[in-house]
């Protein structure tokens, strides 16, 4: 190999080690403000259980945003945070952090590729209400992430000012020894409907 080959290979290398690093650092710049939250500590699955915890969620309206409106509210994500999520996808993904790395990318992906064009009263892109129904849906389990770890925005149905905090619900049922189920619901106070819901396990 020359010379001149050898440049060229080192400077490709370099090039896609720098947008790999420029991804990491999009994605922990957009993720910054959200990290803060100590995450909920979950019961464990496949037991029968009612553990309802509060968890406080961000105060300011992100946007750029994405929103899901609910019959009791409307949950919005950063897009900023979706899109970094979706941009560091690593390469490969031969090990377990590279695996759940890539499951998050896709999940993020999916949730943008919902969105719609034209913005909601919040100035968000609104998200399919239909793709949030479907058990393990990219849009149903991210933005229950975002809800679990406090890193959305809810403002209850007919209101504008979002609230400071929710109920998260653990609820595990058991109704015979090789069946069950767990949900985990999203309440805007305790003793409530929940207003979004996120299949937890089954057996």
């Amino acid at each position: 190999m020359s010379a001149r080959q050898l440049g060229r290979l080192t400077r490709a290398s370099t090039t896609r080690r720098g947008v790999r690093a420029l991804a990491v650092l999009a994605l922990a710049a957009a993720l910054s403000p959200l990290a803060a939250q100590t995450p909920l500590k979950r019961p464990p699955a496949g037991v029968a259980v009612d553990q309802s915890m509060t968890r406080s969620l961000l105060t300011r309206l992100p946007q750029p945003c994405v929103s899901l409106t609910t019959a009791a509210a409307v949950v919005i994500l950063p897009r900023r945070a979706l899109q970094a999520e979706a941009d560091a996808r690593p390469a490969k993904i031969n090990t377990v952090a590279g695996q759940e790395a890539a499951l998050l990318a896709n999940r993020a992906a999916g949730v943008l590729k919902a969105a719609g064009s034209t913005p909601d009263e919040f100035g968000c892109a609104p998200l399919d209400a239909n793709a949030a129904k479907g058990a393990g849906s990219d849009v149903q389990t991210t933005v229950g992430d975002y809800l679990e770890r406090g890193r959305a925005t809810v403002i209850p149905a007919g209101q504008t000012v979002p609230v400071r905090a929710i109920t998260v619900r653990y609820l595990g049922t058991r109704p015979g020894p090789m069946m069950g189920r767990g949900e985990i619901q999203f309440l805007l106070k305790a003793g409530e409907a929940p207003f979004f819901a996120l299949n937890w396990w089954v057996s």
